[in-house]
């Protein structure tokens, strides 16, 4: 809901409910749910902490850049890497984009 407070304060609050139940209905995860196996768990691991690392990332640059959020940016994407390790690209990506963000925050 943050996120929502943040960036689209403009939508009713019903098509976010609808959203969120509808993201969360295509998502693997009933099926995961039918069948664990390893490579499932590690996938979703791997998105858990990759999405917790970008939600990290708004939250430390909420208003000035706060430093325990992005020690927790850190390691939720490490954590991504770990459990998956072809998350290393978007990674690395995302990591670039975070230093060219603090790059053009600070003077």
């Amino acid at each position: 809901m943050k996120l929502w407070k943040l960036f689209f304060e403009d939508i009713p609050i019903q098509n976010i409910i609808t959203s969120i139940f509808l993201v969360g209905l295509i998502l693997p995860i009933l099926w995961s749910l039918n069948q664990p196996d390893v490579y499932e768990a590690a996938i979703g691991a791997g998105q858990f902490f990759l999405i917790g690392g970008i939600y990290f990332i708004i939250l430390a640059f909420e208003k000035e850049i706060q430093k325990k959020y992005l020690f927790l940016m850190g390691f939720c994407l490490a954590c991504s890497v770990g459990s998956r390790a072809i998350n290393v690209f978007p990674i690395i990506f995302i990591t670039a984009l975070t230093l060219f963000w603090i790059w053009k925050k600070n003077p």
